[in-house]
């Protein structure tokens, strides 16, 4: 048997139609109450997961590299007859109104592909049960009485390869079921009251995937727009709710053992990721912090600009840590569902390399820079700005300007962006740092990431000016002319912002 399933407590919205048509409003209930997510990433392949019994058919976890929740997921693997139901029921839990949701891959089959959710199961003859087949470009749902399969709604959906999502949520006796987020229908039964199990569906021959299987019980109202349980079912992680609304997912720094000044430090006390959201006029807003090594900067930064978020800080919090760990904090607006993938991006970025290397690099890839000479004319040249030789070093300074206690001050107060070459023309490396205003932050972050140059710090250098300036720090290494090419490149991008 594999790992426990994660279990998590989530106070969410279970939306149902109202009975005139309207749309869907929210049921608040009296308390809330324990779920269960299951991402099968921790489980053993070739085996069904802890808290599962394979009620018909043989289920077991896979190896999916495309699965939701990295490398693995959960799969019917029996070759059933034409006739049969093939039913995985989750132990222990037992709902009566209940938001469920599960993503799905659709793999093989011949005689049936497909698959889904089931819930309010007495047993594996008698439930409920919404499910989508490619073959037919239908999605449906079931009531089964003694092992006999009646339809209650469908509807037609084209069949695209993929991951992609089904959720269905019961209140009383009104069933809503969504298919990648959107309403697919609703309606009315009381074929099964009272609580039951939740648990997975697919027929006969069908080979499909399972993961970040999420079933929630008596559930509170959130504010209109924001989902805890479509957050969770993107994120991957389980989720929290504030009495303000606000809907939490964290991730304990556990994998890398860390210690500061010679004592080791738990994750409770500051090695923990999190990421906040809050509803907005206009969808929602994310915050949020990521426990970072050096070796993971990169990757972390280029997953959040490649699924949309922004990055406001990068630094320390301890002295003398070893590993050293920083902090990548990161934010943006839009809506739940591609945010909290974004943050999700994020996180399985960092994970990727502690997969690859257990333990954080201590340096950079690539040989180091040795003292040489350098064509300062030539890199002058490049970058549009003069500078001074001394010590082996070519180092270029730009001012800029700002307010402080009505005072005009700039670059001999410490207020320029600068470049510093060491090294020789063949191999050399730079090392610097941007000031820029707020507006300017994004587009030179992305800019430097383009062009090679590691951020290795984002934060501020004073309080109270005016513009407010932030700084970024940056590290790169290669031939001194394509060096100064890419700042060059950093500083147009900058100086396009407000064009």
């Amino acid at each position: 048997m594999g790992a426990r399933a994660v279990r998590v407590v989530v106070v969410l919205p279970l939306l149902v139609s109202c009975a005139d048509g309207v749309g869907d409003v929210p049921v608040a209930f009296a308390e809330p109450s324990e779920g269960q997510r299951f991402g099968f990433d921790l489980n053993e392949v070739g085996a069904a997961p802890a808290g599962f019994s394979s009620e018909l058919g043989e289920w077991a976890v896979v190896e999916d590299a495309t699965a939701p929740s990295v490398g693995r997921a959960l799969a019917q693997i029996a070759e059933s007859p034409r006739a049969a139901f093939n039913v995985a029921l989750v132990e222990g839990l037992h709902f009566a109104d209940v938001d469920i949701a599960v993503a799905f891959r659709s793999i093989a089959g011949k005689i049936d592909q497909g698959g889904g959710v089931v819930w309010r199961a007495r047993d594996a003859q008698n439930y409920y049960v919404a499910r989508y087949n490619p073959l037919e470009d239908n999605f449906r749902a079931y009531k089964v009485v003694e092992g006999r399969r009646s339809q209650l709604e469908s509807a037609d959906i084209e069949h695209s390869p993929g991951w992609h999502s089904l959720r269905v949520t019961m209140v009383g006796d009104r069933i809503v079921c969504y298919y990648d987020g959107e309403r697919a229908f609703d309606f009315v039964d009381d074929t099964f009251p009272g609580s039951g199990k939740v648990g997975l569906w697919t027929k006969a021959d069908a080979r499909t995937h399972f993961d970040d299987l999420v079933a929630m019980g008596s559930m509170a109202s959130l504010p209109a727009g924001l989902d805890a349980q479509a957050i969770a079912l993107a994120s991957g992680a389980e989720t929290t709710v504030t009495p303000d609304g606000v809907v939490r997912i964290g991730w304990a720094r556990t994998d890398v053992a860390v210690q500061v000044d010679g004592m080791p430090l738990r994750p409770f006390a500051g090695l923990g990721s999190w990421a906040a959201f809050q509803a907005t006029a206009h969808g929602a807003m994310v915050m949020g912090d990521t426990v970072v090594f050096q070796d993971e900067v990169d990757p972390a930064i280029d997953a959040a600009f490649a699924s949309g978020l922004e990055v406001s800080a990068l630094h320390n919090h301890f002295f003398f840590d070893e590993p050293k760990v920083y902090f990548l904090h990161i934010g943006g607006e839009g809506q739940q569902e591609a945010l909290a993938r974004g943050v999700r991006a994020v996180w399985d970025a960092v994970r990727a390399v502690r997969a690859e290397r257990p333990e954080p690099a201590d340096r950079f890839a690539g040989a180091s820079p040795t003292p040489g000479a350098l064509d300062q004319p030539s890199l002058e040249d490049v970058i549009g700005h003069s500078g001074k030789l001394q010590d082996g070093v070519l180092k270029l300074s730009i001012g800029r300007e700002a307010t402080m206690h009505g005072t005009k001050f700039g670059a001999s107060m410490g207020l320029a962006t600068w470049v510093a070459f060491s090294g020789s023309d063949e191999l050399a490396a730079i090392d610097g740092d941007f000031a820029m205003t707020a507006a300017e932050v994004e587009p030179v972050l992305r800019a430097m990431r383009r062009a090679g140059l590691r951020i290795v710090a984002l934060h501020n250098h004073m309080v109270g000016e005016t513009p407010a300036y932030y700084f970024t720090h940056f590290w790169a290494k290669g031939p001194a002319k394509d060096l100064a090419r890419g700042f060059r490149a950093v500083l147009d991008a900058q100086s396009a912002v407000g064009e």
